[in-house]
């Protein structure tokens, strides 16, 4: 029935009666056409003219429409509109669509200058040619809102288009972006596409879970930037190309493709930054020639950058890498030939994987495990038990299940007890798992033998269970659960005793200790069964309490006031007064309780009043039938408000008989267009809302009423009324009479003062006729046509011919709200606005029209002429204000442009000009200033030497001379054996002084003293003491003539040295060699 009526009406649609120039605003409706060129809103005027479509309405327009200045169409709810020509919004012009309307435009439209789009609520725009937005317009796509394009869609110069929620582009062929913006939120999607272009710094930031989504799909990027972030993706491309300086930035939280392409390309100084997890799957093709890789947050732990899929040979020339941790940069599916791909990498696993670093440790990372077979993202894993690799399991995994072959004895030394990754890594024989990536997993081992298991400092939650025994520190267990880096058995192997999971120890089953408690199998302190008379509370077997009869472990009777419940008397917040059987009486009404067949039940949340055992009244909308609320449609049909058992309200449908019962409307045959019942109007073929639209043909509408005369000002009348009037009368939409202009007007509309045209030497202004007596002060130059301005004063702007007075802020303005110069006490923000110049604080000349030039010390340079203060720290600062280029007293400025105190630079003791100038003994500020390293000091050094020099010195000294003195200690003592030496101070000698300091005990050595003679050819002995009374030591000898020859003579010691105050006893032997008498002299030498 709606479909066949829907269908009538289409067909025979009235006129819109839409003037071809369309200043006020104007509301539809119904169903109507338009035949003419319409043109919606003005250039020169300030006030909104909307055509608004409102809900349901169907509008359809076969010639060109044309929005402009402050003119609009709004759709309202599940309104539909058809426009089959050219469709233009310029200047500020605005399309709004709200819920579930739908617009259908058969031509191209166009949006240019300022225009603004606004789509809500599952809104849908079909266009089945070109689609063009230009030049600063603005769009916003709202909740499940739809796009449908055929053909071309533009999106340039500067212009902003904003997806929100799930809204959805559907386009058959190509979007080109230039010089503009596309951002895409929460689920957004872009679907369909064969070509998509972005150039010339245009910029396509998607976010949340918005994608591109399109098969055999170009993708040219040129000098232009793309942003990838969180669960966004591009899926599907044929041929993605970035070339010429774009930057592509990928901040993907989750380790899966982010880009999905068959061909890469990356030509001419094109940036690619990776700051997430996420990755680029490539099929056919990787090119990257004269760029960069710019890595952030990642290192060897995470998945390769780039899955490539091909046997074709990588294309990568003069490029290269910054990162600040070793990653892997490829994983290719073949062995990858080339050397020397980028700087500081080199290539692992047979070629299959390029690495930028040092590090030799592999993880391979599992996405899934199906039928206990495990599924790695890498194709070169799992690796064989020569590599140091890792078994990795994504965050998506809960479980994982890994099958350990037997130890095997290998040469090469690969596990390490502690590294890097214990934290978050356990070992099980010779297979490493790290849980970097996951957390609260459950693994699954399978192992045909007992092996040790590690765990190490493991920080995360992991449930182990095996198959066979594991050890670990010297226990066997075959499940264990690692919390807070505590590892905690499970399941452990006993002989004959239970396993105790508290202590983890094995215990004898036979003991409890409950002593109520009757058997304990598994835990002696988990009781299975308590003893008669006693049962479970709180894990402990306790006396069955308020108990007047039991049997067994149950309660067959509880005492007055108690319930019995699962045999227990309990004492129940929900009765109030319980029988002699155990069961509840009067329950708890103030709790929400009320009886019902034995039991205390939650009375209705829809019941306002209740009493013990029914429900007295229900909330608004609700009836009652004494148990429960029930709504007053299920208790009375087609009702709408009950109370007290009777119906109060029906529904729309329905109205009130006589008995209070709603009956369905005798009406059966809407003659409205709203789908009601409505007094008829004679000769009336369309009515909507009480109203006669369309008379019969001969008869014309007017006043409500169809009539057989026209309207003698009409010059086109149709049988739903005037449509054109004559030049000096106005068509009034609500009694669709021509009613004459007032004298001032030459035309009119919508009220006789309401001018569109205006009699010689006067000007429109406002919809107002004025002449030129009102410009004299505002005027500069007069209209050579007739009246009106061509040229305003300062201070005032034209609106059409008129001038009307600027906003005092401005000197010169070209509309009321934008200023072409400011007044004297105002400067001219960035944003075109003016504002006070006293608002400017910290500028270092006087503020002027154009704002400040040069800010003071402590305030930088904001929105080219403004100054906003720097950070509390900062001297100077950049246009960011926490990057300082100087810091205040006591701060010194590091590398990230921040200032930083004295204690926060290790070392440093004094800081001048923003440096550290002066550090601790044996460290030095570096040249920029930032920190203090550790240096050597010269001159400690020097002193260091020369002490070393010094004491070598003395100790070869010290050497020599000990060495000497222990060496005449031993000559001395040589000497002593076979000489008598003696001190003369103790001596009694008396000794006769020489010459030179040399005493002798005589002069005279006289060998007949003892013996008057002495024999022959034997020596005779005589004693002599020579002493040394010079204060230096003397050398003493004895010398003989050599003429002797009748007797021999020597002296025993031949030659002795005596210290000062020494003598010495010399023994002189005499030998005659015949009979003669001796007198000779011998001569004693100093």
């Amino acid at each position: 029935m709606l479909v066949l009526f829907t269908s009538i009406c289409f067909s025979s649609s009235p006129s819109c009666s839409f003037q071809n120039t369309i200043l006020t605003n104007i509301t539809v409706s119904n169903t109507c056409s338009a035949f003419n060129k319409i043109t919606i809103g003005s250039n020169t005027s300030l006030d909104v003219i909307q055509l608004k479509i409102l809900s349901n309405a169907n509008v359809q327009m076969y010639e060109i429409v044309n929005c402009v200045g402050n003119g609009s169409i709004v759709q309202y709810s599940y309104s539909r509109m058809n426009l089959k020509k050219e469709t233009n919004f310029y200047n500020t012009a605005k399309l709004e669509m709200n819920e579930n309307s739908q617009l259908t435009i058969n031509n191209k439209i166009n949006f240019w200058h300022y225009s603004q789009i606004t789509f809500k609520d599952r809104a849908i725009l079909n266009i089945l040619k070109e689609f063009y937005i230009n030049d600063y317009v603005t769009v916003v796509l709202h909740h499940e809102t739809i796009i449908n394009t055929a053909y071309l869609f533009y999106l340039t110069d500067h212009s902003i288009f904003t997806m929100n929620d799930d809204s959805i582009i559907h386009t058959l062929n190509y979007l080109y972006i230039y010089g503009a913006t596309l951002l895409m939120n929460s689920y957004t999607k872009i679907i369909g596409l064969e070509y998509l272009n972005v150039f010339n710094k245009a910029q396509v930031t998607l976010n949340d879970h918005s994608e591109i989504n399109n098969n055999l799909f170009i993708f040219k990027f040129e000098n232009s930037f793309l942003t990838l972030n969180k669960f966004s993706k591009i899926n599907n491309i044929n041929d993605f190309n970035v070339i010429k300086g774009s930057i592509l930035t990928m901040n993907g939280i989750k380790d899966t493709p982010q880009i999905t392409t068959n061909t890469l390309r990356f030509k001419s100084g094109v940036k690619l930054n990776i700051a997430g997890k996420s990755l680029i799957s490539v099929n056919t093709e990787f090119v990257f020639v004269d760029s960069i890789i710019i890595v952030n947050n990642r290192d060897i732990r995470d998945l390769p950058v780039v899955f490539y899929s091909s046997s074709k040979e990588l294309d990568i020339k003069n490029s290269k890498i910054q990162s600040d941790s070793d990653f892997d940069v490829i994983c290719s599916w073949m062995a990858i030939s080339i050397t020397n791909i980028f700087p500081g990498t080199k290539l692992l696993l047979g070629g299959k994987l390029l690495r930028y670093g040092t590090s030799n440790k592999i993880f391979c990372h599992v996405e899934d495990v199906i039928n206990k077979n495990v599924k790695y993202s890498e194709f070169y894993c799992p690796c064989d038990d020569m590599e140091d690799w890792y078994i990795t399991p994504l965050p998506n995994m809960t479980s994982l299940y890994v099958k350990i072959n037997s130890p095997k004895t290998s040469s090469k030394t690969r596990f390490i007890r502690s590294d890097e990754f214990s934290s978050e890594s356990v070992t099980i024989g010779n297979t490493q798992i790290s849980f970097y990536k996951s957390d609260r997993v459950i693994l699954g081992i399978s192992i045909p033998e007992t092996v040790v298991m590690n765990s190490f400092t493991l920080t995360k939650t992991v449930l182990v269970v095996s198959n066979t025994k594991l050890i670990f520190e010297n226990k066997h267990f075959n499940a264990a659960i690692n919390i807070n880096q505590k590892f905690k058995i499970l399941v452990i192997h006993c002989t004959k005793e239970i396993y105790n999971k508290t202590s983890q120890q094995c215990e004898d089953p036979t003991i409890c200790d409950d002593v109520n408690c009757k058997y304990c199998p598994l835990n002696k302190n988990n009781c299975i069964t308590c003893k008669n008379h006693f049962s479970f509370d709180n894990s402990k077997c306790e006396q069955i309490a308020n108990c007047e009869l039991t049997f067994s472990n149950r309660c067959l009777k509880c005492l007055t006031g108690f319930l019995l419940r699962d045999g227990l008397c309990v004492s129940d917040a929900t009765c109030l007064l319980v029988q002699f059987d155990g069961k509840c009486q009067i329950c708890n009404k103030n709790n929400g309780y009320i009886y019902n067949n034995g039991e205390c039940v939650k009375s209705d949340i829809n019941g306002e009043v209740t009493t013990n055992n029914n429900v007295v009244s229900c909330y608004k909308g609700f009836g009652t039938n004494s148990t429960n609320c029930l709504k007053c449609n299920d208790l009375y049909k087609k009702s709408e408000l009950c109370e007290n058992g009777k119906v109060t309200k029906c529904d729309s449908s329905s109205k009130m008989d006589t008995n209070g019962m709603c009956k369905k409307n005798t009406c059966e045959t809407p003659n409205d267009q709203n789908g009601r019942c409505t007094t008829a109007i004679d000769n009336c073929i369309f009515l909507s809302n009480g109203k006669c639209n369309e008379c019969e043909n001969g008869y014309i509408l007017h006043n409500n009423k169809c009539n057989k005369n026209g309207e003698s000002n009409c010059i086109t009348q149709k049988n739903f009324g005037c449509l054109i009037c004559n030049n000096t009368f106005y068509l009034d939409e609500l009694t669709k009479q021509c009613v004459s202009c007032d004298s001032s007007c030459l035309t009119c509309v919508e009220t006789s003062t309401k001018c569109l045209s205006c009699p010689p030497n006067m000007y429109l202004s406002n919809y107002k006729c004025n002449t030129n007596n009102e410009l004299k002060m505002k005027c500069d130059r007069y209209a050579s046509f007739g009246s009106g301005c061509v040229v305003c004063k300062d201070g005032y702007y034209r609106v059409g011919l008129d001038c009307f007075k600027c906003d005092q802020k401005c000197k010169t303005c070209n509309n009321k709200y934008s200023c072409l110069t400011c007044n004297s006490t105002n400067y001219k923000t960035n944003g075109g606005d003016c504002l006070p110049q006293s608002d400017i604080v910290g500028c270092a000349v006087n503020v002027t029209q154009s704002g400040c030039l040069k800010c003071q010390d402590g305030y930088h340079i904001a929105n080219t002429n403004e100054c906003q203060k720097c950070n509390d720290n900062c001297n100077t600062c950049t246009t960011t204000r926490n990057k300082c280029t100087s810091c205040v007293n006591s701060r010194v400025l590091l590398a990230n442009k921040s200032c930083v105190g004295l204690s926060q630079v290790s070392k440093c003791k004094e800081i001048t000009h923003s440096k550290c100038s002066k550090c601790s003994f044996w460290y030095s500020p570096i040249e920029d200033g930032t920190l203090c390293e550790s240096r050597a000091v010269w001159w400690v050094i020097l002193v260091v030497v020369l002490f070393v020099l010094i004491v070598f010195v003395i100790l070869i000294i010290s050497i020599i001379v000990v060495t000497k003195i222990i060496l005449n200690k031993l000559h001395t003592h040589e000497i002593e054996k076979t000489i008598t030496l003696f001190n003369m101070n103790k001596s009694n000698i008396n000794f006769v002084p020489l010459r030179g300091g040399v005493s002798v005990s005589s002069t005279v050595i006289d060998l007949n003293s003892d013996i008057e003679q002495i024999e022959v050819n034997k020596e005779t002995r005589q004693v002599l003491c020579v002493g040394n009374t010079n204060k230096n030591a003397t050398k003493i000898q004895f010398t003989i003539s050599s003429n002797i020859t009748k007797f021999t003579i020597r002296v025993d010691p031949e030659v002795v040295t005596l210290k000062s105050n020494f003598a010495c006893e010399f023994s002189v032997f005499v030998k005659p060699l015949c009979s003669c008498k001796i007198n000779n002299t011998i001569q004693l030498v100093s």
